[in-house]
């Protein structure tokens, strides 16, 4: 079974190379006025419905059955243009499956009316369906979506023989024991596969045994390897650094880094390339062969990130593994950034750097909230949010996300010479459990390094 699926695989591929190297003319056309994939999947869904309006309400049976036929058509198009752009995510090849068995459940609509067994007609109504969900969500069950699922199960012949069954009828007047022929073999082998796919997923839930994974994550914010870790009056005696930091703090940073040995590093306040280090980014300097996987992005998305040096400041996230990452912005405040390190479909870390203002800062924890509303994962989130647990606004943000603290002691993180202010957090949702959280040495910055060792349950890192 498994090597005639694979060169039924074989032979899609090849067919859709070969649609999209004799199409290139209209897909070329197609790209320069800027006509996505998605558009044409919703102009063959119009196609379909009026399809459906002009038999069921005009009695124009084989104006529907031109229309259709020309949805159909389109399809090769739809596809061909998906691959030449290379820009399709998994909603949108969704949308596309959708609209595929939408536009053939009019066909079965249709031949249903000139079909000598209809209750074959109905099951195969049925049984392509069922036989989509099987077949997705054993290809695709496991691997990493931008949405619910990547919609890609590739059975399409079982509709085929139908769809060409039906239309040579019309158009070649092949006769209709064809079309029946046609829908027994599509019924049966649908049957059998699902059959297939329905014993081959329970086998392999069977297979998967629940086990914990422990992650270390360490946060720190480095203020761009400044070095003003000794005291307040160093704010002013070493202000010339913002201009011009010393590469002996990142030395020691690295040192730091591989006596803690973390699983995911995330770092504020990290300069990607400025005047301030002679152009030399800090994010490539600390990136290695153990951390390879590494997202930055500027913590400003106003004015500031078009001046010199404040351009090239921002946060940082760097993975033993590699992590697909997501850069969310927050209104309100300068500093502005989120970053979201997915780690898998289910647990998701974010990296934060709230404003220095109350009244920003508040604006700014709304609307993270609004965000973290919409990802329905186990969520890890840290930074340095400038505010304290007793704050008013981060209390009602923590309880509303149904967070809880890591720091369960409250240990002090700023000044990084004499704490007295808790406002580098890690909070994380019910299903992380949390091992141990630790306030580390101070190295190189006014703020002091915190670690968090978690485990999350049935996830894999």
């Amino acid at each position: 079974m498994q090597q005639y699926l694979g060169w039924v695989e074989a032979q899609n591929i090849r067919w859709q190379e070969m649609r999209t190297r004799y199409f290139g003319p209209v897909l070329r056309f197609l790209v320069k006025y800027k006509i996505t994939p998605s558009i044409v999947s919703n102009f063959r869904l119009i196609l379909g419905v009026i399809a459906m309006l002009v038999y069921l309400y005009f009695y124009r049976y084989m104006w529907a059955v031109n229309l259709l036929f020309l949805a159909n058509i389109l399809d090769v198009i739809d596809g061909a243009l998906v691959r030449y752009q290379i820009t399709a995510g998994d909603r949108s090849k969704f949308l596309d499956v959708l609209v595929d068995y939408i536009l053939y459940a009019f066909v079965l609509i249709l031949a249903s009316v000139i079909a000598s067994n209809v209750r074959a007609v109905g099951y195969n109504l049925f049984i392509v369906p069922l036989l989509y969900l099987l077949a997705t969500i054993k290809k695709q069950e496991f691997l990493p979506s931008d949405w619910i699922i990547k919609s890609s199960p590739r059975v399409t012949y079982v509709k085929a023989l139908v769809f060409i069954a039906f239309f040579a009828h019309w158009y070649f007047d092949m006769d209709l024991v064809w079309l029946d022929r046609a829908l027994n073999v599509s019924n049966i082998w649908a049957t059998i596969l699902c059959a297939y796919y329905l014993l081959y997923i329970q086998l392999r839930w069977k297979k998967i045994k629940p086990i914990n994974y422990s992650v270390k994550i360490l946060f720190y914010n480095i203020q761009y390897g400044i070095g003003i870790n000794k005291g307040g009056w160093r704010y002013v005696v070493s202000a010339w650094r913002h201009f011009l930091s010393l590469r002996s703090g990142l030395l020691k940073l690295e040192k730091f880094i591989r006596r803690v040995d973390a699983d995911i590093l995330a770092f504020d306040e990290i300069d990607g390339g400025s005047l301030r280090t002679l152009f030399n980014s800090q994010v490539l300097h600390l990136s290695s062969d153990i951390y390879h996987s590494y997202f930055f992005n500027c913590k400003y998305s106003n004015f500031f990130k078009h001046l010199p040096i404040f351009r090239k400041q921002g946060n940082a996230i760097f993975s033993k593994k590699k992590l697909d990452y997501v850069a969310h912005r927050l209104p309100g405040g300068v500093k502005d950034l989120i970053i979201e390190a997915q780690i898998n479909r289910r647990v998701s870390i974010f990296l934060v750097h709230l404003s220095l203002g109350k009244k920003a800062r508040h604006h700014q924890l709304k609307q993270f909230s609004h965000i973290l509303k919409y990802i329905h994962k186990e969520k890890i989130i840290l930074g340095d949010f400038n505010a304290d647990m007793d704050d008013r606004d981060l209390k009602k943000f923590v309880a509303d996300n149904k967070l809880t603290s890591a720091n369960l002691k409250n240990a002090k993180t700023f000044p990084a010479w004499n704490p007295k202010r808790e406002i580098d957090h890690f909070f994380v949702s019910r299903r992380v459990r949390v091992n141990s959280f630790q306030v580390l040495d101070n190295i190189m910055s006014d703020h002091l390094p915190v670690l968090l060792d978690c485990t999350l349950h049935n996830e894999k890192f």
